[in-house]
């Protein structure tokens, strides 16, 4: 994918050897995972089940090599559905590329023959509100979180591939 003249833009999962990498610096892992200790228990969940790895590896987006967002499933599927979360580089965000992440995403949700993707962002996120409602996700409800904060909740329906004539 190319955003402008001359950068080249990658999305791809990501290697648990970069992972670890990442881990040594703390201030680049805050700004794309929130928080270091989310990383370490995604790299778990990773080497303990390594069949579901898939739901637990984070994929991350590069602009000539340098990673400006991170996102992937947060678990396993659940009566065919997954649960989406992205984090972009507070330097990169509002150029697309929460969307570009959403969108590799989706795709990848499509190629596992789901049916919905969810995703979850505070009702005060009108950026992420709006990275969802672009990419066809449906506000379907607010929720009130453990922590007493009010989310939303947003559902999009994953296109079904089309397999040919009944037979």
């Amino acid at each position: 994918m190319k955003k402008q003249t001359g950068t080249d833009i990658h999305i791809r999962w990501s290697r648990p050897a970069e992972l670890r990498r990442l881990l040594q610096d703390p201030e680049t892992c805050r700004q794309l995972f929130g928080q270091t200790e989310l990383l370490r228990d995604l790299l778990d969940h990773m080497r303990r089940q390594p069949r579901d790895r898939i739901w637990y590896q984070p994929a991350h987006l590069s602009i000539d090599g340098h990673w400006v967002a991170a996102g992937g499933f947060k678990g396993p599927p659940q009566k065919g559905t997954v649960e989406i979360g992205y984090r972009v580089h507070p330097d990169y965000r509002r150029r697309g590329y929460a969307s570009a992440l959403t969108r590799w995403l989706c795709q990848a949700a499509l190629e596992h023959q789901l049916d919905y993707v969810v995703a979850v962002t505070a009702t005060t996120n009108l950026a992420s509100q709006g990275v969802l409602a672009h990419n066809g996700f449906v506000h379907t409800g607010d929720l009130l979180s453990d922590s007493q904060q009010w989310l939303q909740r947003w559902r999009y329906t994953v296109p079904k591939l089309w397999t040919g004539l009944p037979k």
